[in-house]
């Protein structure tokens, strides 16, 4: 595999993941990027919850980063702990590869 096509897809995983972790108006002179992920964490956590953040995710990624397209977004709650893991797969437009990315979001203390 080509050195940029590494180097590419490392900065499109930080991309993805600053994107959902970043809340709109926090980002200097783009105030309508980022997602409301932060903010839903406050809610309760069950099923209805767990569906709205996944939809923040999606909207957001689509939304924001052109350079990939989703294939899928899976937001698993941990009831214990009061977190949720998510998990982007997605495939780099033009590419035949697909990538994942994995986190665990938690409300911050």
């Amino acid at each position: 595999m080509d050195a940029s096509v590494v180097k590419n897809d490392s900065s499109i995983k930080q991309a993805i993941k600053n994107l959902v972790l970043t809340a709109p108006g926090e980002k200097l002179f783009s105030p309508l990027i980022g997602s409301k992920v932060n903010r839903l964490l406050f809610e309760p956590l069950d099923p209805f919850t767990a569906d709205t953040i996944k939809d923040e995710i999606i909207n957001t990624i689509n939304q924001y980063e052109p350079r990939v397209q989703l294939t899928e977004v899976i937001v698993t709650p941990i009831y214990e702990g009061n977190k949720l893991n998510v998990s982007i797969e997605y495939r780099i437009v033009g590419m035949p590869i697909v990538e994942t990315i994995s986190f665990v979001l938690q409300r911050p203390e």
